[in-house]
């Protein structure tokens, strides 16, 4: 049986063969499933890419999100992935509430809700996953622009980041 991860609490939302919708046991986040002759294929990409995405490996779930955008564009995850991955979203537990909570990896002055994929993503999900995906984009909308505020607060300065990737 494939799995889906949910992108809010990391939960392994298991998937079968039959189901077009999964809801995560954990957190109740709603995802549509592909329905399709190529069901299984992307089911496989969407779980090569969520380990990616859950291992902050933003540019390898890109390229696999838009695998699976290349063989059907109305994938509403996929667009969703891409998403995240531009704005380098994680979700980590927040200490006092032990809430699952965005934390954004990579400043972006774009507004998430002017992104395309974005927009795609709505298009293209349940009304169930679309209200999900609403509500996850604008809580990171919240925190980007809080983050920005502080930015701009600050004078600009050089910073020189460098790591090396190494197999775990």
């Amino acid at each position: 049986m494939v799995s889906l991860k949910c992108k809010s609490c990391g939960e392994n939302i298991p998937v079968d063969s039959n189901e077009t919708s999964v809801t995560c046991p954990c957190c109740g986040n709603n995802y549509d499933v592909p329905m399709d002759e190529k069901k299984e294929q992307y089911l496989n990409l969407y779980s090569r890419a969520d380990d990616a995405w859950a291992h902050n490996d933003f540019e390898e779930a890109s390229e696999l999100y838009q695998q699976i955008l290349n063989g059907d564009n109305t994938q509403a995850e996929a667009h969703f992935g891409l998403v995240l991955c531009k704005y380098g979203i994680t979700y980590e537990t927040d200490q006092i509430t032990h809430k699952k909570m965005p934390t954004c990896n990579r400043i972006n002055r774009d507004s998430i809700l002017d992104d395309k994929h974005y927009a795609a993503a709505i298009k293209y999900a349940s009304k169930e996953a679309a209200a999900s995906f609403q509500k996850r984009a604008q809580e990171i909308e919240r925190i980007s622009q809080d983050f920005l505020k502080i930015v701009d607060k600050e004078p600009p300065y050089d910073v020189f980041i460098s790591y090396k990737k190494t197999s775990e």
